[in-house]
């Protein structure tokens, strides 16, 4: 695919961006950390009350970030005279396409839509770095691997993470606009992908991957494709399905396949149960809701968001809710791993709300821990070496009724992803047992000795709690 501009004026354009320090760190220093954090960080306005050094830097800055006109001669010399990243406005020039630095890159986009309010977006819009890509980015398991799919690529963000770990790099997309952007980013950055035109997988037929993400046009309702960044052209959470479906054909033996998007809670179903029926025979899937909106919080927050002058018809949306019987839209994380042994685990569940980062670390945690209890299934587990998480907290509550009567106890993790739920008291006493040094068997023996209870019947009892204790991170492997 064909960058926007040449290999002359990659050069020039990379040169002048590091002579100017327009770079993370640069911008940092003058505007602060959160103006690069992603695309739009600060407000231009705040931007270009910051903006006050006169420097190259500055005319950067108001050109890409702020959206602002410059003086020509101002832009001409930050940008070594590559002008295909202007246009002509008033006295002076304005940004025609975005540069943004981003971590240690740039990525090349279309000017923010709140930056040119008088524009009609057009289908093809290419957005820049936004919440759901970087929390994407940051989600994605980061292993050294051979090769790795973007599906849906746009400005190439994903592409750019992929590229510090993945030998190669394909992108597809259905836009030949957004490829062109790709190719850009990727050029700037000197880095070098396969870029292919079609929908999802099309464009690699037969081919396979050891990791696969995607951050889809993914708003829920009718079948739409008036901005290709926002609408599938399918209706529902009918893209969701079909890119789990993807994934027997498209891994490689232990690959993983990772995707944001949203699914619908139907009247009288259980949405985790009908999200789980999406996952193909033969894979772990993990996926976590990260948030839930009923369908008026869902429609206004998208419409407030929404920059497109041919908004949907809030009316008809609502009445589509109805007569599909949405109570509610939920938004997560979906990863799912081809499985070459054993029976394959799939979890659903709601996220906590505080999370340590990165997340990708916790995903690549949990499949290693299917793998761990596939292999130490059963009585597997008595040899087992567990001990507690580190930080694990014990809350208790108890009431007073002629003494003191313990009512629940709470597990709590004051780390990684911060769970606390209700424990019955077998497997508090289990855990609280547990010392990382004897095997689970020793334990279970010591326990039944100090309660005078059956070996054989308190193995039987705590053998079917263990599994869970470590899947949900209250109990750890030894070493």
């Amino acid at each position: 695919m064909t960058p926007l501009l040449s290999t002359d004026q990659i050069a020039r354009l990379r040169d002048a961006f590091r002579a100017a320090r327009y770079t993370r760190d640069g911008v940092s220093e003058r505007l602060g950390p959160d103006a690069v954090a992603m695309c739009g960080g600060i407000s231009a306005a705040e931007a270009a009350r910051r903006a006050t050094h006169g420097d190259a830097l500055d005319t950067l800055i108001r050109l890409f970030l702020c959206g602002q006109t410059v003086p020509a001669a101002a832009a001409d010399a930050a940008l070594d005279g590559v002008d295909a990243l202007t246009e002509d406005h008033n006295d002076g020039v304005r940004a025609a396409i975005e540069v943004h630095p981003y971590q240690d890159w740039w990525i090349v986009a279309d000017v923010r839509p709140d930056l040119r309010p008088e524009r009609r977006t057009p289908p093809d819009f290419v957005m820049c770095a936004g919440p759901v890509s970087t929390g994407l980015a940051d989600a994605t398991v980061r292993r050294e691997a051979t090769s790795a799919l973007d599906l849906g690529t746009g400005n190439g963000i994903q592409a750019l993470h992929l590229s510090t770990h993945i030998t190669t790099v394909t992108g597809t997309d259905l836009s030949p606009r957004a490829l062109r952007f790709a190719a850009t980013t990727a050029a700037l950055n000197g880095l070098d992908w396969e870029l292919l035109d079609g929908d999802l997988a099309e464009p690699v037929p037969g081919r396979r991957f050891d990791l696969v993400v995607s951050n889809p046009p993914f708003v829920v309702g009718p079948a739409r494709t008036r901005l290709l960044y926002q609408d599938s052209g399918r209706p529902s959470d009918t893209l969701a399905r079909e890119l789990a479906a993807l994934a027997p054909r498209l891994l490689t033996e232990g690959g993983f396949l990772q995707y944001v998007t949203s699914w619908v809670h139907v009247r009288g179903e259980d949405w985790a149960d009908r999200v789980a029926r999406w996952i193909p025979p033969g894979h772990d899937a993990w996926i976590v809701q990260g948030s839930v909106a009923d369908p008026v919080t869902y429609v206004d927050g998208w419409l407030a968001q929404s920059h497109d002058q041919d908004a949907r018809n809030r009316d008809a949306w609502l009445a589509w809710f109805d007569t599909e019987r949405i109570e509610a839209v939920g938004t997560g994380l979906v990863s799912i791993r081809q499985t070459a042994t054993g029976t394959p685990s799939v979890r659903v569940e709601d996220l906590p709300q505080e999370v340590d980062r990165p997340f990708g670390g916790h995903v690549l945690d949990w499949f290693d821990t299917q793998d761990w209890l596939r292999e130490h299934a059963g009585t597997g587990l008595l040899a087992a070496r567990l001990k507690p998480a580190d930080g694990l907290t014990l809350w208790q509550a108890a009431t007073h009724h002629q003494g003191w009567q313990l009512t629940r106890q709470v597990l709590a993790q004051q780390s990684g992803l911060h769970r606390a739920e209700s424990a019955d008291p077998l497997a508090v006493n289990v855990i609280g047992a547990c010392d990382g040094v004897r095997p689970l068997g020793e334990v279970i023996k010591e326990l039944a000795a100090a309660t005078d209870a059956d070996p054989d019947a308190l193995a039987s009892a705590v053998l079917p709690l263990v599994p869970r204790l470590v899947e949900r991170g209250y109990l750890i492997r030894s070493g």
